[in-house]
């Protein structure tokens, strides 16, 4: 019988040598040391198929057993005795002790394998428990992103009012209102990628959430407008703190089985920030405490949660802390699953593609490597033209969108549906991602999504041109349910492949480049709205949009591959494949010529 562990790696079983079965520890037990030394003799001659023999000639089976000592037809009388005792041993070896007979006591495979003697299971999986904890923790930061983007979608009424007595915006005003946020994560992604390289994303955001809620109280208190169009900019700086560093984590920590919809969790927590700035700002609360309510309610949860978490075992790889690795690993894995093989592949993959990515510069000069590079521009432009598929602008001036459309249907209660069907689908994203997957999901939603936009914009033209609508007053709001999800969901869908397609080596410094890039698009959209409406009408913005999303779907059609069930390593290793395939094509051309 192999030696038996428990509470770590301290043995307290079987002491193994030679010539005889060893002895179960009687501190743990709580049983005479020859009761435990019978009691493990009891369990070797049925295993092996026959009783053992001493060294006279005579068996266990056969001698009666000595006063104070117990025998296997004696064990279901020993009571608390036998019930600590079978902890000790598996459940195999304990019903072949009591004479195999039955149905007594079986210990299922985490028992046998793994968590009763801190020793993995072979065919066990991870653990999601412990995975889904962190996933929601890190992705609880974007609820304040939600609550950050959304809030002028509800609260930009009140701020133009021109009745109100309290702060009012002009249309420029409004406009940077709408958009210095964006401006702001640029700033904060920046930092931020600095952050993620030398502290991890789990620091990251534990940084970015105090300051997110001291922002969110100077803008309540804010007496001038000056000093809430800074508050505003300044939330966007831990915007884009928690943008990128949340994504990575989540997609570092989930296990290959479950990274898709592990991974959505981050976009719904999102898009439940709008919704739940929406309901608040519905409730008749001024603007002022709309942002208190807001502030409180997303930033305490995710700070307090991510107190007790490990960093991401991939990123305490690339500084060399492998011991941290193999814990946090085993944390997010669970007891029973034998993280050994993942943390050797994400080991040999790191030290394979760099010898040092310890700072900023080598994480810029990986970055420059012919398969990277290809990745970085790719990844780039589609976090870039994502913002001009209307999702951010619909969003941040949805309120002010359904006024416009004169649906009939008060616009703030379209607001909350609106809010609400964005969480539908990234639930929906959530649950076909690993079965769909993501080229699939983009290529769909992208064509949709086109689709919905291309109507809405007919519905303004025709508006514009003074045509009769009064059947078709239920188009604009029916539009924007259906296209709320897709839009979503494309989204999400994009997210992770943003996670996915980096190596893990560079992924700090590249999500913080290609967030700067996503800003800059969220900026564009919503500055130029109010101006774009202006010049061209809402339908040809609509109309840009629609266009957008079918280059998108060009775009990943001809140029990202298939990346479900892959793991990061085998993603990576499928990019530097297909560099060498191009290189030794080329260099065959060249050779002809």
């Amino acid at each position: 019988m192999p030696p038996l562990k428990t509470f770590g790696e301290a043995e307290i079983g079987v002491a193994e040598d030679t010539t005889s079965i060893g002895q179960i520890n009687p501190a743990f037990v709580g049983i005479h040391e020859d009761e435990a030394t019978d009691l493990a003799r009891a369990a070797t001659p049925v295993a092996e198929g026959g009783p053992a023999e001493d060294k006279t000639g005579s068996t266990d089976a056969k001698r009666p057993p000595p006063s104070g000592r117990i025998s296997p037809s004696d064990l279901k009388a020993k009571g608390k005795q036998f019930d600590l005792v079978k902890e000790l041993i598996t459940g195999e070896d304990l019903v072949k002790a009591v004479g195999g007979s039955g149905t007594a006591w079986k210990a299922d495979e985490g028992q046998r394998n793994g968590d009763d003697t801190g020793q993995p299971a072979p065919d066990a999986g991870p653990a999601l428990g412990t995975q889904a904890l962190g996933v929601v923790m890190a992705s609880l930061t974007h609820l304040a992103i939600g609550t950050i983007v959304g809030l002028p979608g509800v609260t930009l009424p009140q701020l133009t009012d021109p009745n109100t007595e309290d702060i009012f915006l002009d249309t420029a005003q409004v406009a940077l209102f709408g958009s210095l946020v964006h401006i702001g994560a640029i700033v904060g992604s920046l930092v931020g990628g600095a952050l993620n390289l030398r502290l991890g994303q789990r620091v990251t955001l534990l940084i970015a959430m105090p300051l997110s809620l001291a922002l969110w109280l100077a803008l309540a208190f804010s007496p001038a407008v000056w000093m809430v169009q800074v508050a505003r900019t300044l939330l966007g700086v831990a915007q884009g703190l928690a943008g990128a560093a949340a994504n990575n984590y989540v997609v570092e920590v989930a296990h290959t089985s479950v990274r898709g919809r592990f991974a959505g969790f981050v976009d719904t927590a999102r898009q439940l920030g709008f919704l739940f700035a929406y309901v608040v700002g519905s409730t008749g609360l001024s603007w002022r405490h709309v942002s208190l309510v807001c502030g409180f309610v997303t930033a305490i949860p995710p700070f307090i949660g991510l107190l007790f978490l490990p960093n991401s075992p991939r990123w305490l790889v690339t500084r060399g802390r492998l011991e941290e690795a193999h814990k946090a690993l085993k944390f997010y894995r669970g007891p029973r699953y034998d993280v050994s093989s993942e943390l050797s592949a994400i080991t040999e993959q790191i030290d394979r593609t760099s010898s040092s990515t310890m700072g900023t510069k080598d994480q810029l000069r990986l970055l420059r490597e012919p398969s990277v590079s290809r990745r970085l521009v790719l990844l780039t432009f589609l976090m870039f033209i994502l913002q001009f598929t209307g999702n951010i602008t619909i969003a941040t001036y949805v309120v002010t969108i359904l006024k416009s459309s004169n649906t009939g249907v008060d616009a703030y209660t379209s607001a909350m549906l609106v809010g609400g069907i964005r969480v539908v689908g990234t639930v929906a994203f959530l649950l076909l991602v690993d079965r769909v997957g993501r080229k699939a999901i983009v290529l769909a939603t992208c064509v949709a999504c086109s689709v919905c936009l291309t109507v809405f914009g007919v519905y303004f033209y025709l508006q514009n041109q003074s045509a009769d609508l009064s059947h078709l007053t239920w188009l604009p709001l029916t539009v924007l349910l259906l296209y709320m999800p897709l839009v979503c969901a494309l989204e999400a869908a994009t997210c992770l492949l943003r996670g996915e397609l980096l190596p893990t080596n560079v992924r700090a410094v590249g999500a913080a480049l290609m967030y700067i890039f996503f800003f800059l698009g969220m900026f564009a959209t919503a500055h130029s709205f109010p101006a774009s409406v202006s010049t061209i009408g809402e339908h040809g913005v609509f109309w840009l949009y629609a266009g957008s999303c079918l280059l998108m779907a060009a775009v990943v059609g001809l140029s990202v591959p298939e990346t479900r069930g892959l793991s990061l390593e085998q993603i990576d290793d499928f990019f530097r494949a297909q560099r060498k395939r191009t290189d030794a094509s080329q260099i065959e051309k060249d050779s002809k010529s």
